[in-house]
């Protein structure tokens, strides 16, 4: 059914957006998740993030400030992993911010584009280890930042939503290597995470 989905701690309180999305080009999807900020998805084992270059993207729709999106950031000394949330700071609320790497890395990397617009976006990190972490809104660049020596690696579980989204995700996915600009194009226009 179309509520048949249980959160990381076992409630059956997420819902599959019953309606279809539109995405870019007029393309929809009939499934997608919409959580509170009382949900979270978690897999059932810990990805493996060990490889040197990653990206990952996602579709997303919020209307309201959600604050942590997705994370796998650890308290460990120097700080491992990634967090990607609605930035927090007076004037730049609803804007994307994404943390990586651990040492060396930039610290929360700002990206310029408002993102709290009731529209589905699709935010795209790439993060090769001890380089340049970009982050993409819709296929544009929109904020850069050293990725720092550790890159996605983290021993925390990944949570997505993380008890503090409230909107809708759909089509998250990991990438073992970088996507490219071309690459990140297509999967916008696509509007369904298949390059």
């Amino acid at each position: 059914g179309l509520n048949n989905l249980n959160d990381a701690v076992g409630n059956n309180n997420l819902i599959r957006g019953a309606g279809a999305e539109t995405y870019s080009a007029g393309i929809t999807k009939s499934i997608s998740v919409r959580l509170d900020t009382n949900d979270n998805l978690r897999p059932t084992s810990n990805p493996d993030l060990t490889y040197p270059q990653l990206s990952l993207s996602f579709w997303m729709k919020s209307n309201s400030f959600s604050w942590i999106i997705i994370n796998k950031k650890t308290g460990e000394v120097g700080q491992r992993g990634f967090q990607i949330r609605e930035n927090p700071n007076s004037g730049q609320q609803g804007k994307i911010q994404v943390w990586t790497g651990g040492v060396g890395g930039s610290g929360y990397i700002n990206c310029n584009k408002f993102i709290e617009d009731n529209v589905l976006h699709l935010v795209t990190v790439t993060a090769p280890i001890g380089g340049l972490t970009e982050v993409y809104v819709d296929g544009i660049v929109c904020g850069q930042g050293n990725t720092g020596t550790k890159g996605f690696q983290s021993a925390k579980v990944l949570d997505i939503g993380n008890r503090l989204y409230n909107g809708i995700l759909d089509d998250f996915t990991l990438y073992k290597g970088l996507l490219t600009k071309r690459e990140i194009i297509n999967i916008f226009n696509q509007g369904n995470g298949l390059c």
